[in-house]
């Protein structure tokens, strides 16, 4: 079975599979979580780079607004 990791968005707890990356995490979350800017440990991650940043246990994903211009 998959290990189970725990992180924190917006403030809450939510549980995920290990191994999901940001990506996928956002649209798990809500089509409308992808289109909006996001820090994850209060470092921003450009939509580019999303795919490629796995979880981990106690990371706090926030959600900053909507992404303005291209």
């Amino acid at each position: 079975a998959m290990k189970k990791i725990s992180v924190s968005f917006s403030g809450k707890k939510i549980e995920i599979s290990e191994g999901v990356n940001l990506e996928l995490f956002l649209h798990s979350q809500g089509a409308k979580y992808e289109k909006i800017a996001t820090a994850v440990n209060g470092e921003f991650v450009s939509k580019s780079e999303r795919i490629k940043l796995v979880l981990k246990h106690g990371d706090k994903i926030t959600p900053f607004g909507p992404i303005t211009g291209g």
